[in-house]
């Protein structure tokens, strides 16, 4: 099993260690303040959201978190808080704007660690498509559509926050490569929900991610379209294409806000998908906590992974026309092949330009651009064979229905 304690750069542990000296002192009150004060609004919405900030809030107060962690979770919460104030602003002032989508979104969805990055930046280079990049996601409205004397700071800030995050995670470019103009999760606005996996991600929060499995989500998706209607704004002609592995449980969430949404769910064998996982949430939390509880935080993904696809495979059979469904080992065997069959399933248009689009951007970003993914289920504290058992319908599943349709 990995170390509790994993070799952390110089600079990460000095931070960490000043910041003993520091005590969490972070009040509701007092950061709504603040968000309505920057934004010069004061209704923040329905107030359900409400419940979620609270449970973010009481882990900031935990010893398991530490300097680092504790700034993580306050700065998504004001990012999240002035999203939120922002989002609100503009539907009560410029209401015209969220208007139905006039084109469906195309949605990449599957348990996280699937190759849903890889397929999404592949769909993503159609011309006729728009993602989203990681600095739009993390701020998607600019205060400059309320005045002119504001200046869209949002892919500056970006900049300094996520391309400057490698001074703090070593080596993590292996494991998902991510910079302020690549296109990211759809996650991201929706933090502005306070119920979204962004929390658990990026810190060790583990009762709030147990209370996070058993929420409805229907108003958090109820929001989620007003963002997309943000996003279409910009670009009313293009097809939004999007992505988020914490989609999976809530694909019948998406059909009912968007009936003619273009689902697109890959699959990959459970046994790779939760040790990539783990590993991945191993390195996130190394920053955020003085002692990763290596079994605790597997226990934790495997049974997030579970509840993904239980709610899954008890949503789809309402949604079936809406879904496309692709290997991953097919996938990555040959990706343009996959892109083809999703094309042909959508009853998309395949151009000639995009054709050659995808062979020069698959040549340049071979597999293992940027490092080698190392990870075992040793590492933590399972057996292939363990995690086998806990999936065996699933396992089954893509058996009979992708081996033999894909």
């Amino acid at each position: 099993m990995l170390n509790s304690k994993p070799n952390l750069p110089f600079r990460t542990r000095i931070l960490n260690t000043i910041g003993k000296l520091h005590k969490p002192n972070i009040d509701i009150n007092k950061l709504h303040a603040q968000a309505q004060k920057k934004i010069q609004w004061d209704n923040f919405g329905d107030e359900y959201y409400k419940k979620g900030l609270e449970r973010v809030l009481a882990e900031i107060q935990k010893p398991n978190i530490n300097f680092l962690g504790r700034e993580s979770l306050k700065y998504l919460c004001e990012t999240s808080l002035e999203n939120r104030l922002l989002l609100n602003k503009l539907h009560n002032t410029q209401p015209q704007i969220f208007k139905p989508l006039s084109i469906p979104p195309l949605i990449v969805l599957g348990l996280p660690r699937s190759g849903t990055t890889f397929l999404h930046r592949l769909l993503a280079l159609d011309s006729r498509h728009r993602a989203i990049e990681m600095w739009e996601l993390l701020r998607p409205i600019s205060l400059e559509l309320f005045s002119s004397k504001n200046r869209d700071q949002r892919l500056k800030i970006a900049h300094r926050d996520v391309d400057g995050s490698d001074k703090y995670y070593p080596d993590f470019d292996h494991i998902h490569y991510i910079r302020s103009n690549s296109y990211e999760e759809c996650m991201w606005p929706m933090g502005s929900s306070f119920c979204s996996w962004q929390f658990w991600i990026t810190v060790p929060v583990y009762d709030y991610m147990h209370w996070y499995n058993e929420q409805d989500l229907t108003k958090k998706y109820c929001e989620y379209v007003k963002w997309l209607q943000v996003f279409q704004n910009t670009t009313p002609n293009k097809r939004l294409v999007l992505k988020s592995p914490s989609h999976t449980r809530s694909i019948g969430h998406l059909v009912n806000v968007l009936p003619k949404a273009m689902i697109v769910q890959i699959h990959r064998d459970p046994r790779e998908v939760a040790s990539s996982f783990n590993s991945l949430t191993y390195y996130s939390h190394s920053i955020a906590t003085p002692q990763i509880e290596v079994k605790k935080m597997s226990d934790t993904n495997l049974s997030i992974l579970q509840s993904e696809l239980k709610e899954n495979f008890t949503a789809r059979q309402y949604c079936e026309g809406n879904i496309c469904d692709v290997s991953y080992s097919k996938f990555i065997a040959n990706p343009v092949a996959t892109i083809q069959k999703i094309y042909a399933h959508f009853d998309l248009e395949w151009t000639k330009k995009f054709s050659e689009t995808l062979h020069l951007y698959i040549t340049k970003n071979k597999k293992g651009k940027y490092g080698r993914h190392k990870y075992s289920s040793d590492d933590f504290g399972y057996t292939n064979e363990e995690i086998a058992d806990r999936f065996q319908d699933y396992i089954k599943w893509m058996k009979n229905q992708l081996d033999s349709n894909n």
